[in-house]
């Protein structure tokens, strides 16, 4: 197993990618927020031939929910229930 740390937006948040032989990957608190974010976190997924299967939101302040869906694309969304009204209006 992989694990990269990745450092985001003007409050430097972290954002972690998980990821095995199968490269399938899991992405922690996408925390983007700019289009020059999103093209780092793209380029390193495209780099690796990783395929993002679940994104983790470990709450639901701004700075951990920044990406889009563009980036997440298919993989699947978790977050506690108790913030996910967050995801929309954070």
């Amino acid at each position: 197993m992989k694990i990269a740390r990745l450092v985001f937006n003007p409050i430097q948040e972290n954002t972690y990618i998980i990821w095995d032989s199968t490269l399938e990957a899991a992405i922690i608190d996408a925390g983007e927020s700019s289009e020059r974010e999103c093209e780092i976190i793209d380029k390193f997924i495209a780099e690796r031939g990783l395929k993002p299967t679940l994104a983790i939101n470990t709450h639901g302040h701004f700075d951990h929910i920044g990406a889009g869906g563009d980036l997440l694309g298919d993989a699947e969304l978790f977050i506690h229930r108790d913030d996910a009204a967050m995801l929309g209006d954070p």
